[in-house]
């Protein structure tokens, strides 16, 4: 549990990363004690709630020929392809994590979370979304 969330949190590594650890990974962990550290365990949590992303919000995409950006004029109004009422993306270091809807909070530009996105971390797609 993570400030009363509870949940698995999956760490996904390409296997080129891992494979030249391969000997040291099958030939198991030893330690002293059964169970969970507790030590390592709160400075894994500790690391991962410091942690920070980057999210980005993607508005919508669009195409235009270069003889129109260049002749764009400040009040002109590019149309892009998402529908003003869709929730919107939501990628989180890259990776799509959440679907929702802008607006405005006590001033600035908020993004209203309205679903969180599984993402498939086996080895046939890292970061593929389930569907």
């Amino acid at each position: 549990e993570l400030e009363q969330s509870a949940g698995n949190l999956i760490i996904c590594y390409p296997y080129s990363m891992i494979e030249p650890l391969r000997h040291k990974l099958s030939s198991g962990i030893q330690t002293e004690s059964e169970g969970i550290d507790i030590t390592w365990y709160k400075v894994i949590e500790e690391v991962i709630l410091s942690s920070e992303v980057t999210l980005k919000i993607l508005l919508g995409k669009t195409e235009i020929t270069g003889e129109r950006l260049m002749y764009m004029q400040e009040g002109d109004v590019i149309q892009l392809d998402n529908d003003a009422a869709s929730p919107l993306r939501c990628y989180v270091d890259g990776l799509e994590k959440l679907t929702g809807f802008i607006g405005v909070q006590r001033g600035f530009q908020a993004f209203r979370v309205d679903k969180k996105i599984q993402v498939d971390c086996g080895s046939e797609g890292y970061g593929r979304r389930k569907r």
